[in-house]
């Protein structure tokens, strides 16, 4: 008897090895950084020389939201990624977001790919993907402090992408970030962190949006009008509704076919 259950279970493990291998487990509490809000949670991929997904919550730039993106961020690693969940420093009504949020998302990049091989992972692929403010951190970040190449692609869920309107529109939010809550912003200033005003290289991008987003779908269609005068890939995908990783599940096959490298640079509405 105890032959026959050996054989009916090792039956269905070649019948069905995706239920026996279970994904490595996740590893928490990984520092990046020195700061005290500078750690990761990093979920290993189960074959060497996956891509990096470096996974940056919303929040509003006051807050990081990165608990409940556990489950996106073991979708990413079921799908073939070593993914860095990450947590970053936030603004208050003294100390601004910019620089010190996207310097953190910087660090964690870097981290990321000096110590790729220890996690099944590739530095020559890795991706950004962010939430809101993290889509936001996730493409400034890439354009302005990592070295041209470092990144092969960024995905942004509802990301604000262009600071000079939001602050302009006094949206609290960014003003805080800005560090002028209480004073006028100045242009210079906003045009600095503000994406659609950045592109100096070509990073592919996927960008999402929705017809009832809080950020305005028409922050999209500029950083799109953008990136296509640079002569740079870009595809936006616009849902019916939702805000962030609220439609994310709407939106991962296009994600998890992107960090594949199948993603396509086109804009479809």
């Amino acid at each position: 008897m105890k032959v026959l259950v050996a054989t009916a279970a090792a039956a269905l493990m070649m019948a069905f090895p995706a239920i026996a291998q279970a994904q490595p487990a996740p590893i928490e509490n990984v520092a990046y950084g020195s700061g005290e809000r500078e750690f990761a949670e990093i979920y290993p991929a189960e074959n060497p020389n996956s891509p990096i997904v470096v996974l940056i919550a919303e929040g509003g730039f006051h807050e990081v939201r990165w608990e409940p993106l556990r489950s996106e961020a073991a979708n990413l690693q079921k799908h073939g990624n070593a993914v860095f969940l990450i947590n970053y420093p936030v603004d208050s009504t003294t100390e601004p977001a910019f620089s010190k949020e996207p310097e953190a998302v910087r660090n964690a990049t870097l981290f990321a790919q000096r110590h790729a091989a220890e996690y099944n992972a590739t530095a020559s692929r890795t991706f950004l993907v962010g939430g809101s403010a993290g889509g936001q951190l996730a493409v400034i970040t890439t354009e302005k402090l990592l070295p041209q190449g470092a990144v092969q692609g960024v995905v942004s869920l509802s990301g604000p992408l262009d600071v000079v309107s939001r602050a302009g529109e006094e949206i609290k939010a960014m003003r805080k970030a800005l560090g002028c809550l209480f004073t006028a912003c100045s242009e210079p200033f906003e045009r600095q962190w503000s994406p659609v005003a950045n592109i100096t290289f070509c990073v592919p991008m996927l960008l999402f949006g929705s017809l009832t987003d809080r950020v305005p779908v028409e922050e999209q269609l500029a950083m799109v009008a953008a990136m296509r005068a640079a002569g740079c890939p870009v595809t936006l995908e616009v849902e019916p509704e939702g805000h962030a990783f609220a439609y994310r599940y709407r939106a991962n096959p296009l994600i998890f076919a992107f960090t594949k490298g199948e993603g396509e640079a086109s804009l479809r509405t």
